[in-house]
Order: C-alpha cells, then structure tokens, then sequence
C-alpha cells in the first residue's frame, strides 16, 4: 500500500539531490570539480547529525516538515552556519 510518506519519500531525495548539486556548482573549491554529489547525498542521509536530534535524514525526507529540515539543514551547512 502506498502511503503519502511513501510517496513523497522519493520526492524529497530529489529535491535533496538536487540542492546538494547546486551547492556544488556553486561552490569555487577545487575539490567541487570531482565532487559525487549523488554519492555524498546517499551517505549524509544515513546519519544522523545533532541538528536533527539524532534523526537521520531518511527518516524525515518523507514529509513535507520533515524535508523542509533537512532542506534547512543542508542550507546551513553550506552556509557554515552549522556547527
């Protein structure tokens, strides 16, 4: 049976990707040239970093909240916001 947070499960890993590529590109380090977005992605998701209150990304991406946090999250990371 498909649920709505199954549903939106891979929408979020898209949109995570997605975000996770453009910081990338964005990014004027010379290590961005080689970097393997989608493999970084698929490792950071399966942490769990104090920031989610030792949930994993995974865990959150299928719901609209949830998703938005980690959204947040990955944001200040690129920021350096995060600690």
């Amino acid at each position: 049976m498909i649920t709505e947070s199954n549903s939106r499960a891979p929408i979020g890993m898209s949109n995570l990707l997605v975000q996770a590529r453009e910081i990338v590109a964005n990014s004027a380090a010379a290590e961005a040239q080689d970097f393997d977005s989608a493999v970084w992605v698929g490792r950071w998701i399966e942490t769990a970093p104090p920031a989610l209150s030792g949930r994993e990304p995974a865990d959150l991406i299928d719901t609209s909240t949830g998703a938005q946090m980690v959204a947040k999250l990955l944001s200040s990371i690129e920021s350096g916001a995060y600690q």
